[in-house]
């Protein structure tokens, strides 16, 4: 009896699954720029450029699909992320796009504009340190390890999550009107998703 319950058990996990891929890629840069304390802004931004593994899913209904952004320091001392939530946001889903616009970001979410193309382009342009924080400004620089991003899309149960590491970033300090930094990342590449 036992025997048959395990059986049931994992036949019916296998459907929850099945939906679901990590895939790492290769990424251009992230940038991440705390400027509140002299201007009150911050900025993010993540760019992934032709890889044959970025992809937005089969599914074409614009109320059917969100995505995540999750950033955070290879060393588990930092990490944030970026919401992109279904709905009015997504203005566009097709068999070769999605895009997601927030034009009053960071009011109604830190995300002002998110696309994914399949295999052509992955892109964040967040306007805040996301729906989550990330304090770049109290641990400093990322260590050895680098910084991982993870770009989570969920189009209509069909789950794809982008990963990246980026070792070459670069931290600056900036004081004006108190702390300020920016950290700038260039040439990531595929990693296994956490």
């Amino acid at each position: 009896m036992p025997a048959f319950l395990v059986l049931v058990g994992l036949v019916w996990l296998v459907p929850a699954v099945a939906g679901a891929a990590d895939v790492g890629i290769s990424a251009r840069k992230l940038v991440v720029k705390d400027y509140l304390a002299a201007t009150g802004k911050a900025r993010v931004k993540l760019l992934a450029r032709s890889h044959p593994g970025i992809t937005k899913g089969g599914g074409t209904d614009p109320t059917m699909i969100a995505a995540e952004l999750e950033v955070s320091y290879v060393d588990g001392s930092v990490s944030g992320s970026f919401l992109m939530p279904s709905g009015a946001g997504w203005i566009v889903n097709n068999t070769r796009v999605a895009q997601y616009v927030n034009a009053g970001a960071p009011a109604g979410g830190s995300v002002k504009v998110g696309i994914v193309r399949s295999v052509k382009r992955l892109q964040l342009y967040a306007r805040s340190l996301g729906d989550d924080p990330i304090d770049i400004l109290t641990p400093g620089a990322p260590g050895p390890g680098g910084v991982r991003t993870v770009y989570t899309v969920d189009n209509g149960g069909e789950i794809t999550r982008h990963c990246t590491i980026f070792t070459g970033c670069a931290y600056k300090v900036i004081e004006r009107n108190g702390s300020n930094a920016k950290l700038t990342c260039r040439d990531g590449t595929p990693a296994a998703c956490p």
